[in-house]
C-alpha cells in the first residue's frame, strides 16, 4: 500500500518544513505520511519502494542534486516512478527531471546550461522569468528576485495567485508526446506552461515551476534572514494575502493529481 510521501531534504535543498506542513495537511486524513529523505536514503537503503505514493524533489539547486544523485540516485528514482510512483518537482525539483536546464543564460556569473541526466521530461526547463516579471537576476536568492505571479489553470481557466522564485517554463522537445500542460503563466511573453504532468511508465511526473505551497506566514519568514529587504517582503505579503484562497485552490489542484494516483493504486 502506498501510504508515505517523501520529501528529498539533501544538499542543494532550499527549507522543506513549509512543504512538509503542506503534505501532511493534504494526506494525514487519508494514512499517508510525510517524510524527508537523502540521497543515501535513495542510493543506499532503497527509500524509494512499494510504499511510497510520491518522491517530492523541492526547490533549492540543481546541481547539488545531480552531484548527490548520479548516477544510481537517478536510476532509481527513474525506476520508482517507472513502477507506479509519482515524481513532482518543484522549481529546482522541476529543473531537475527534464532533460535540459538552461538558466540565467544572458547573467555571466549565474549562468548553467546542464543536463541532469534524471530526463523523465524531454523538455528544455529554462529560466529565470525576470524580464516578464520585472525581477533582479537571479545570482542569489533575494525577495528583489521573487514576485507574487497569475498562473492559469488550463482546464477550468482560474486564475491563481502564487509565488515565483527563479522557476522554469517549460519548452517542450518534438520528441515529448506525453506531457500535458496543466497550467501556464498568466503574465509571461508567449503564456509558456507553468506546471506539466505526463505518464512515465506506470508512474506520473508532475512539475511546477512556481512554489505554491508558500504563504504570506511563509514570506514573512524571509525578513529574519533578509531584514534588509523588510519593504519589499512587505510587499510581496500584501498581494499574497489578496490571492490566498486561489493559491489555496493551487494547492488543492496539485494535491489532488497525487490523490488520483492514491486512489488508483488502491485499485490495483
Amino acid at each position: 500500500m502506498r501510504n508515505k510521501i517523501l520529501i528529498y531534504n539533501d544538499e542543494g535543498c532550499s527549507g522543506v518544513q513549509v512543504l512538509a506542513q503542506c503534505t501532511e495537511q493534504h494526506f494525514s486524513s487519508k494514512n499517508v505520511q510525510t517524510e524527508c529523505v537523502s540521497a543515501d536514503d535513495i542510493i543506499k537503503k532503497d527509500c524509494l519502494n512499494e510504499n511510497v505514493l510520491a518522491f517530492i524533489m523541492p526547490g533549492g539547486a540543481a546541481t547539488p542534486f545531480l552531484n548527490k544523485l548520479r548516477v544510481l540516485g537517478n536510476d532509481k528514482i527513474r525506476s520508482y516512478v517507472e513502477r507506479g510512483g509519482v515524481y513532482f518537482g518543484i522549481c529546482a525539483g522541476a529543473y531537475y527531471a527534464c532533460r535540459k536546464i538552461a538558466f540565467e543564460q544572458d547573467v555571466p556569473e549565474a549562468a548553467l546550461e546542464q543536463y541532469c541526466e534524471l530526463n523523465l521530461i524531454e523538455a528544455c526547463a529554462r529560466g529565470t522569468l525576470k524580464e516578464d516579471f520585472g525581477l533582479t537576476p537571479y545570482v542569489r536568492p533575494t525577495p528583489d528576485n521573487a514576485a507574487v505571479v497569475d498562473v492559469v489553470w488550463r482546464e477550468d481557466g482560474e486564475h491563481h495567485g502564487t509565488l515565483y522564485h527563479g522557476g522554469p517554463k517549460f519548452e517542450l522537445m518534438p520528441e515529448e508526446k506525453d506531457a500535458e500542460i496543466l497550467a501556464y503563466y498568466k503574465d509571461a511573453k508567449g503564456q509558456p506552461p507553468a506546471v506539466l504532468v505526463k505518464r512515465f511508465g506506470k508512474g506520473t511526473v508532475l512539475v511546477s515551476g512556481v512554489h505554491f505551497e508558500d504563504d504570506e506566514r511563509s514570506l514573512r519568514m524571509m525578513s529574519f534572514a533578509l531584514p534588509e529587504y523588510e519593504d519589499k517582503i512587505n510587499n510581496h505579503c500584501q498581494i499574497m494575502r489578496t490571492k490566498e484562497k486561489s493559491r489555496q485552490n493551487l494547492t488543492a489542484k496539485l494535491m489532488a493529481v497525487l490523490d488520483k494516483n492514491r486512489i488508483s493504486f488502491g485499485r490495483k
